[in-house]
């Protein structure tokens, strides 16, 4: 799982277009094979890696999404995925959610697939629900911790008291040339098994303290 980074703008008839240029892997919070959770802290920090980009290059980039994969189910989101998109529309009407189903395989033919989708988040029909008015990511980075926490926690006891108040929506998905040496960089692939990595000995150690506090 992690965070894309890239622009987003309207286009010519007002509809808003995300150009996905990289991707920002996040540890999991997490663990459990039907959750897919980050913290507040890794938003904030690639908020900040987004605003060097954008110094650094001269290229205007910002969070514009974020992605999880689905090994071995359907690459559908679940009513989890739905309210998450939801939460993270509140930074950005534009944000939107790629998940890719891998490691599925046909039983007769053997051979694999991997399927993609990209969604966001609406109100049901009669269901009543409603996005808050969205907050700018360089808001969200410049909180603090506290109120970061409370940010999360009002947004998940709201959606919990109405699970089924949002849908989701399939949104078009287009896979584009890399114009740019940004786009064209293998970065993100070193920082995700660094990410991988770190999530694997954060687990350890968190294992390791509960069998030595019995």
């Amino acid at each position: 799982m992690g965070l894309l980074l890239g622009d987003c703008k309207e286009d010519g008839s007002g509809a808003l277009v995300s150009r996905i240029w990289m991707a920002y892997p996040q540890i999991r919070t997490d663990r459990r094979k039907d959750r897919v959770e980050s913290s507040p802290e890794q938003m904030a920090r690639c908020c900040a890696h987004a605003e060097r980009l954008s110094r650094e290059t001269g290229v205007p980039t910002r969070v514009v999404g974020w992605y999880h994969s689905h090994p071995h189910i359907t690459v559908l989101p679940s009513h989890v995925d739905v309210r998450t998109q939801a939460m993270y529309q509140m930074l950005d009407p534009g944000f939107a959610g790629l998940i890719f189903s891998v490691f599925n395989s046909d039983p007769v033919s053997k051979t694999g697939q991997i399927q993609l989708t990209a969604f966001q988040s609406v109100p049901a029909a009669g269901g009543g629900g409603a996005l808050q008015s969205p907050m700018a990511s360089g808001d969200f980075a410049g909180m603090d911790d506290a109120l970061k926490a409370a940010i999360k926690a009002s947004t998940a006891s709201a959606q919990a008291s109405a699970p089924d108040a949002m849908v989701r929506k399939e949104v078009p998905l287009v896979v584009a040339p890399g114009s740019s040496p940004t786009e064209r960089s293998l970065h993100d692939y070193s920082v995700l098994h660094r990410v991988l990595d770190k999530e694997e000995k954060e687990a350890y150690t968190a294992a390791m303290k509960a069998v030595q506090g019995r």
